[in-house]
């Protein structure tokens, strides 16, 4: 798999957000924190501001896709079928079982559970 530019995921963006009928001002409010501004949008689409990863899970809930759909490069802009989640849970499955040691494994578990609880933890 490869690894996608900035500047891919942002036309991805770009284009969920143009397919929901959004202006980036439209699409900005709906999001929350440093996401809140036209400007940062249009860094995003254009490739020149990266993105945290639960910045990438905002922004997918918003626009209403997969957030794996930012991280898969097929070539153009459409929305990623189910058949490529498949692939992709497989391959980050696999990956996960070939970890070098439990610690490891413990470890990213943990930030899982972090990232699906929205930074929250059980302290």
């Amino acid at each position: 798999m490869t690894t996608p530019s900035p500047e891919e995921i942002g036309r991805k963006i770009k284009a969920h957000r143009e397919h929901n009928g959004w202006s980036q001002s439209e699409f900005a409010s709906r999001l929350s924190g440093g996401l809140q501004k036209q400007s940062t949008i249009s860094e995003i689409e254009r490739g020149r501001r990266g993105l945290q990863v639960s910045e990438l899970f905002e922004i997918a809930e918003v626009l209403g896709v997969h957030p794996y759909h930012h991280l898969l490069v097929t070539g153009n802009d459409s929305f990623m079928n189910l058949d490529q989640v498949d692939q992709l849970e497989t391959i980050l499955l696999n990956g996960f079982r070939n970890l070098p040691n439990e610690n490891a494994r413990m470890s990213l578990i943990s930030l899982l559970v972090a990232i699906t609880r929205g930074g929250q933890t059980d302290e």
